[in-house]
């Protein structure tokens, strides 16, 4: 045969590996040839493969190969939705309501239990697993769009064997489109682009709905208890592993990410072990041949010693790599933590010497501005006698409503009438005095360093008595 007188590469050397992994077969030539027959693309030959007429012996043996996943490990459980009753009013309205529901659900249970002994549910009989799966992907793009994950369209068996041979994660959702969270699930959080992108980068994803023979199954294996159901599965101690289930309504697409980047990050080291130990049985493949001859595979020993070593330091030299660079990403990122926080602190500590600062400088303005007032209260003459000659009454109405009245001499400056009012307790400090009608400013206040003085009453014109407006300049 001519494809048996060729000389196999590394690559096609591990293809032969993974092949007989997944499907069982015991004879290396009958896995080269058909692996041959299909150019050695590993996932045609293994959907083959399963479905090739062999033995009895060998359907036993294929059936015991089939990738089956282990429940037994802890897996991590993420629900998300069980409701609790809060308060005192709503524990007691549960209390109140809950040996109704608790017979609703049990006469529900027995009706079930009745049908189903009286008429096969349908969706036992599994005739056409992957129709059932291309059913479900065309129902669902139909509804939820063109933006929906990468589905695989085989049997949930055969996803598995694919993921157990591209060692990669695989994602689990099971649809059950009569739940009422659902919808909001699948618009809101799984056909999202990010969790797509995502979903293609990290994961292979399978879907099915529980209406459907195959989901239905599947349903039966997993034993969820809520939906929306994912759950992920990967190879860890050479089988396929239920490492962890999130059950229950997910409320946004950074929460699933988050959830399913920590699921990944916990089991990547199964799948480098898985990778290393793959490796290392190439080198022992002819001996689970039996009779088969080295020669007769066309497989170098050569090739053997040259494989294993280098790709385990190639993996070993990843792993570093990794390791360092996380190392350092997570140095980093504690390194712009702590920048961060001196700045704010930095900027926290200035603020309040800024406001410490300022609130001195009013302090001591406030003071200076009291003693300048007590100093100018001083210089005002004493208040004339009603009798005494040349005498004006005047009454100062303030922007508080409130009148004041102070009698002077005519000869007065009038920077005393200044004075006055910006002694007076209910006066503002940035002021304006000025007659009511016609309006008229009154020039009382001194000019800053200058040593004239303002005119005195009579030469401004006011002999008798005046009603005066003081209007405050900051309002």
């Amino acid at each position: 045969m001519a494809a048996s007188s060729e000389k196999l590469s590394e690559s096609q050397n591990l293809k032969l590996v993974q092949f007989q992994e997944i499907t069982g077969f015991e004879d290396l030539l009958r896995c080269k040839d058909i692996l041959c027959a299909h150019s050695w693309d590993l996932e045609a030959a293994v959907s083959t493969a399963l479905h090739l007429p062999s033995s009895p012996t060998s359907n036993r043996q294929r059936a015991q190969d089939m990738p089956s996943v282990d429940q037994n490990f802890r897996s991590a459980d993420y629900t998300l939705s069980y409701w609790r009753p809060r308060g005192w009013i709503t524990f007691g309205w549960y209390v109140m309501q809950w040996p109704l529901s608790f017979f609703v659900r049990t006469i529900y249970n027995i009706v079930r239990l009745a049908i189903s002994l009286i008429r096969n549910d349908s969706r036992l009989a599994v005739t056409d697993s992957d129709g059932n799966v291309r059913q479900f992907i065309k129902e669902f793009t139909d509804r939820y769009g063109s933006v929906v994950p990468t589905f695989l369209e085989t049997s949930y068996n055969q996803a598995l064997s694919r993921a157990k041979a591209e060692l990669r994660f695989l994602l689990v959702y099971l649809h059950n489109a009569s739940h009422e969270d659902t919808d909001h699930f699948c618009r809101g959080v799984l056909c999202t682009p990010q969790v797509v992108n995502w979903l293609e980068e990290n994961m292979l994803v399978w879907g099915c709905s529980v209406q459907l023979p195959e989901g239905h199954k599947v349903s039966r294996t997993l034993r969820e208890r809520t939906y929306p159901f994912v759950c992920v599965v990967v190879l860890r101690e050479s089988r396929m592993t239920l490492v962890a289930r999130i059950q229950g309504q997910i409320e946004s697409a950074d929460q699933l990410i988050g959830i399913l980047a920590t699921i990944k990050a916990d089991n990547e080291a199964s799948l480098r072990a898985a990778q290393i130990e793959r490796m290392s049985k190439t080198k022992s493949v002819t001996s689970r041949s039996g009779s088969t001859d080295l020669h007769d595979l066309d497989i170098d020993d050569s090739v053997f010693e040259l494989i294993v070593p280098r790709n385990e330091r190639s993996v070993n030299q990843t792993l570093r790599q990794q390791q360092d660079e996380a190392y350092f990403q997570s140095l980093r990122v504690d390194q712009e933590k702590a920048r961060k926080r001196r700045e704010d602190e930095q900027r926290k500590r200035e603020a309040e010497e800024e406001a410490a600062r300022k609130a001195a400088e009013a302090a001591r303005a406030f003071e200076l501005r009291e003693r300048e007032k007590l100093e100018l209260a001083m210089k005002v003459p004493a208040e004339p006698g009603k009798d005494d000659h040349g005498v004006i009454q005047l009454a100062l109405r303030l922007p508080s409503g409130k009148r004041i009245d102070r009698r002077f001499l005519q000869t007065h400056s009038m920077k005393y009438l200044y004075y006055y009012v910006l002694c007076h307790s209910d006066a503002p400090d940035n002021f304006e005095i000025h007659t009511s009608y016609p309006r008229r400013k009154i020039p009382c206040q001194p000019a800053p360093g200058s040593d004239e003085d303002p005119p005195s009453f009579i030469e401004f014109g006011i002999a008798r008595n005046e009603s005066l407006m003081v209007s405050d300049l900051d309002a």
